[in-house]
């Protein structure tokens, strides 16, 4: 797929709310009934959002087979640093299993977030000027953590790698940010790196979850081809996007998430958060380990 085509399968939701406004202004012509018609279709695709937002599985499940996943894009430029550190903290505290993963760290981020190592002691960070830093915390003393650069024609783009076991299970995990689509180039590279990625996870063979800055939606031919069969958080239209421009929860688009195999079971208690000033808004998501 080449720009500009690309960009334009990201906005999926708004056609489908675009042609429901122009089937209304077809198809019925007086006034309160167009309203009224509209109101009941706002209704279902709001049913329906929903439906997907919090269609989790409920059961007890035992506190030691739970991950906590944290995945959030900072933003090098935010200023709000101690808002997303109490963000961060409140939300794995008390929590048995963790990995925080965010991107665009910098320096002054890194130092900013040194205090998530009094509890999070097993942690990587890669700070970068470049938007392209990344760094990973968690209290899973066992987890192996390693970095990678991703190397594209004069480019490279780190990436983070890891596992741990539990229960004689093994458990791997990819952490990635390629380039947005803004230009030709940073399409073939996010192209290439995700591919790259998935051709990794195949030769794995094993439980595996990739998490992170995707930089596509779920509609765009490289997600579609490669990653509809895992299991995506978050999931819905409206409701899962995760960046905007306008830091909205409506108007924007999902492209951050987090991919499992089917050895995760997604918990009720997973949401979308604010952004804290970043344009991009953390997932916090509870998984089953099976």
């Amino acid at each position: 797929t080449e720009l500009p085509y690309e960009l334009f399968t990201h906005f999926f939701h708004f056609y489908i709310v675009l042609t429901l406004f122009l089937l209304i202004a077809v198809f019925h012509r007086e006034k309160k009934e167009s309203i009224a018609r509209f109101f009941i279709l706002f209704l279902l695709l709001g049913s329906f959002e929903l439906y997907k937002l919090r269609s989790f599985e409920k059961s007890e499940v035992n506190k030691e087979d739970i991950i906590t996943i944290i995945s959030f894009n900072v933003l090098t430029s935010n200023q709000n640093k101690e808002s997303v550190l109490n963000f961060i903290e409140s939300n794995i505290k008390n929590k048995n299993k963790v990995i925080v993963l965010l991107m665009e760290i910098n320096k002054d981020w890194s130092q900013a977030l040194i205090a998530l190592s009094d509890n999070l002691k097993n942690n990587l960070v890669l700070p970068r000027e470049d938007n392209s830093g990344i760094g990973i915390w968690s209290n899973i003393p066992d987890l192996k953590i390693s970095s990678e650069e991703y190397l594209f024609e004069n480019s490279s783009m780190p990436f983070l790698k890891g596992s741990f076991r539990f229960k004689s299970k093994n458990y791997n995990f990819f952490d990635i940010h390629p380039l947005p689509p803004s230009s030709n180039f940073g399409l073939k590279q996010r192209n290439s790196m995700l591919l790259n990625i998935k051709s990794r996870i195949e030769s794995i063979n094993s439980r595996t979850f990739i998490m992170g800055d995707f930089n596509t939606t779920p509609w765009s031919s490289i997600f579609r081809q490669n990653f509809s069969s895992f299991n995506r958080f978050p999931q819905g239209l409206l409701s899962a996007n995760t960046w905007s421009p306008f830091r909205n929860r409506i108007i924007g688009i999902p492209i951050d998430y987090i991919l499992t195999t089917d050895n995760f079971r997604l918990l009720d208690n997973s949401f979308i958060g604010e952004g804290f000033g970043s344009d991009h808004r953390p997932l916090v998501a509870s998984f089953e380990l099976r």
